[in-house]
């Protein structure tokens, strides 16, 4: 059957097309997905649709204002169901109908728990789903992205013509979802550069959301009761990162430590991201280096706060924390003073306050 097309659904299929295709024109992956979803529901003039990425659970998310007594009745049901999906999805890679998906799982599924919230609907409304394979054998629904387009009236099916313009559209999606795959390994390389680091550090998105906790993060919060309190300011600080809200300033009654905490934004080739550092943050327990001593010792004035520091025996990574410096500047001037002073790191109190 050949396809045709007036001009106004040519124009709507080159506009979903454009979008589908082209995830970096997005200011974000959020904004991308909710206009490809709009645009392929316009193209193909059917309902309502959800695109599902390989690090979600569209089931579970279906769950939302369920009542909890039967949350766990719902619970033994979706593991069924998503088995039967994917041994479907294993045959139908690429355009296909809820009915063929889960049309030849049907006995299955008629006994189990709750059939009547779900087969009717299986039944009843038909839907078009775009798949796109992330593996070459995909086994779980994290193997794969579905683009889902309900049909709203019941008892219709999807028609020829929208399966000929989901397969028309399916080329783009599957450029699309290549393209923002590539986005996410760059974020996972910056987020490995991160762990590697050993600092305490999160990564948030600009809605404050966190994204990643590095392997330094969680042992810093294992140890601090406030935990929750301290990760909810640091997401604080990212929302206003982009923002002109003032910056959040706030003790942690109870927490085991005082604490540092410093935003930068970072990019993974096209969304943004604050990465907020979080640093245990030490009290000196001594006043300053005097003018005159200091100039007596022959250091600069930040080589002398530095030395004091040395003297409480800080690390350089407290003392990047402590005058707001990296790591890198901070090791310059630790070894700047102990050329100086020409004595080891454990002495440096010693020849700073003779007794």
């Amino acid at each position: 059957m050949a396809l045709s097309l007036t001009s106004a659904e040519q124009r709507r299929v080159a506009d979903a097309i454009r979008v589908l295709a082209s995830p970096l024109a997005c200011a974000s992956e959020e904004e991308w997905r909710g206009l490809a979803t709009e645009h392929a529901r316009s193209a193909t003039g059917l309902g309502s649709g959800v695109l599902t990425m390989a690090d979600e659970r569209g089931l579970e998310a279906s769950t939302d204002g369920v009542d909890p007594s039967r949350l766990a009745a719902y619970a033994q049901f979706f593991p069924l169901l998503e088995r039967c999906g994917v041994l479907a999805r294993g045959l139908h890679l690429g355009v296909c109908t809820r009915r063929e998906i889960y049309g030849p799982a049907y006995e299955r599924l008629a006994r189990t728990a709750y059939t009547q919230d779900f087969l009717p609907s299986i039944r009843s409304y038909d839907a078009l789903s775009f798949i796109v394979p992330l593996v070459s054998r995909p086994r779980a629904l994290a193997d794969v992205v579905q683009l889902t387009l309900s049909v709203t009236e019941r008892g219709r099916s999807v028609a020829e013509k929208q399966r000929q313009l989901g397969h028309l559209l399916y080329p783009a999606l599957t450029a699309g979802i290549d393209a923002c795959t590539a986005m996410r390994s760059t974020r996972s390389r910056l987020c490995a550069t991160l762990d590697a680091t050993g600092l305490a550090c999160l990564v948030a998105d600009r809605a404050g959301r966190i994204v990643h906790r590095t392997p330094g993060l969680v042992a810093l919060c294992s140890r601090e009761p406030k935990r929750e309190a301290l990760l909810a300011l640091a997401s604080r600080l990212a929302l206003s990162f982009w923002s002109e809200a003032p910056t959040p300033r706030a003790a942690l009654d109870g927490s085991a430590a005082t604490y540092a905490l410093s935003a930068t934004e970072v990019h993974d080739g096209r969304d943004a991201y604050c990465v907020v550092a979080v640093s245990e943050r030490r009290e000196r327990r001594s006043g300053p280096l005097a003018p005159e001593a200091a100039a007596r010792l022959g250091l600069t004035p930040r080589q002398a706060e530095v030395a004091v520091l040395l003297a409480e025996r800080w690390t350089n990574r407290e003392i990047a924390a402590a005058l707001a410096i990296s790591v890198h500047t901070a090791r310059h001037h630790v070894e700047a003073v102990l050329e100086r002073l020409g004595v080891p790191r454990v002495e440096v109190g010693r020849a700073i306050r003779p007794l």
